[in-house]
């Protein structure tokens, strides 16, 4: 079985944006999981990029 996620590059890259910010929560476990949607964006081949 395969998955297939499609995503626009901006979209993708709006997402990267809001988990940058999260970062630099005082919270742990929000910092600890922007990090990791930010490595799991990063894997992301957008279907569509910013011209």
């Amino acid at each position: 079985m395969l998955d297939v996620f499609m995503v626009f590059g901006r979209d993708r890259d709006a997402a990267v944006r809001e988990c940058e910010m999260l970062i630099h929560d005082p919270d742990d476990h929000v910092r600890d999981g922007a990090a990791q949607l930010i490595d799991t964006l990063a894997e992301i081949d957008p279907v569509l990029l910013p011209s």
